[in-house]
């Protein structure tokens, strides 16, 4: 190949759109942007400079490496938007609230609902994929909650969701 020839041009492997810069590459295969990396949705955008376009506020840019911690955090973004439900209402417990609860044996401890993956017992940070986390979403205080852990069935009582 001489200096004249032009770059070989790229095709998405997951949206199989054109890939005018440098591919993302993982494992070896060409992709346009992170989030086809992820499985989709297409997130690239190859005009940053058009304030228009929300895809510009990831800092994605096509040529980016990924590394396999980040393939699969958004893989899991992707599936949790995917089936997420807006809730804007004050006062239910979904990922991003706090949640005060009390416990059968009247302690009382405060967590914060997180997204699969992001879980920290150390932080309170409760991932809704955990028993507590699952029977918290949705409640309200005032409710009680009834937790299947592998422990055993137990019940909290919501104190406060903010």
């Amino acid at each position: 190949m001489s200096r004249s020839d032009p770059a070989p041009a790229f095709t998405c492997a997951s949206c199989r759109g054109p890939i005018p810069g440098r591919p993302t590459i993982h494992v070896g295969v060409a992709f346009c942007c992170a989030g086809c990396v992820a499985g989709g949705p297409c997130i690239c955008s190859y005009d940053l400079e058009d304030p228009d376009d929300d895809r510009a506020a990831t800092g994605l840019r096509a040529g980016d490496q990924l590394h396999p911690h980040d393939v699969r955090s958004l893989a899991v973004l992707t599936d949790v938007l995917a089936r997420a439900v807006v809730v804007d209402e004050h006062g239910v417990a979904c990922v991003g609230r706090r949640v005060r609860v009390r416990e059968e044996d009247g302690g009382v401890a405060t967590h914060a609902l997180v997204i699969p993956g992001d879980g920290d017992a150390f932080h309170a940070w409760l991932s809704i994929e955990a028993p507590m986390g699952a029977a918290l979403v949705g409640a309200r205080a005032g409710d009680r909650v009834q937790v299947q852990a592998p422990a055993g069935v137990r019940w909290l009582e919501v104190l406060e969701v903010r």
